[in-house]
């Protein structure tokens, strides 16, 4: 959960894509995530693709959040690699 936390706070102190290597899998990542925001006010949504240049079993995830109320404006972005435990 450290490192999540840090990755978002590092993409909106720095107006930037975080990026990270998580071991688990997406339903980890976004229970986590979740966990960390403010859901009253905040929307996270996610997209999960796969390299084909690396094994199946690895998993890329693009998540971001925005307000509820200024959906055109996102608040942090994060691009985070799945690794299988």
């Amino acid at each position: 959960m450290k490192h999540i936390k840090e990755a978002i706070e590092r993409s909106v102190s720095h107006n930037e894509i975080s990026s990270l290597t998580f071991t688990g899998n997406a339903n980890d990542v976004i229970s986590t995530i979740n966990a960390l925001v403010d859901r009253d006010v905040v929307e996270v949504d996610h997209v999960m693709t796969n390299n084909l240049r690396v094994p199946p079993t690895v998993e890329f995830m693009d998540v971001w959040a925005y307000h509820l109320t200024e959906p055109d404006q996102m608040i942090w972005r994060m691009e985070i690699r799945l690794e299988p435990k």
